[in-house]
């Protein structure tokens, strides 16, 4: 993986601690939707999410309605209760 390469690291797992849930609602699902394209600059991956080569967030940004992406780049998402222990 990527990130075990970049940090030096071989064993350490990843979606080990995966768990699914249902969103149901809006809000919600654009809130996170927007904590999965920032997450590689969260963890300084990166300085911009868009420049990350395994993130959706390039191809969002080129291929949304710009309205749609204001609105989902608008949504705060550092209160999202996601256990992350990167």
């Amino acid at each position: 993986m990527v990130v075990n390469a970049i940090d030096g690291e071989s064993d350490r797992r990843v979606w080990y601690q995966y768990w699914d849930s249902q969103i149901t609602y809006r809000n919600s699902y654009l809130a996170r939707l927007n904590y999965v394209m920032q997450n590689p600059v969260k963890h300084g991956l990166i300085d911009k999410a868009t420049k990350y080569p395994s993130c959706s967030a390039h191809w969002f940004l080129k291929n949304s309605d710009p309205h749609f992406l204001r609105m989902v780049i608008g949504f705060k998402f550092d209160s999202i209760k996601v256990m992350d222990p990167f």
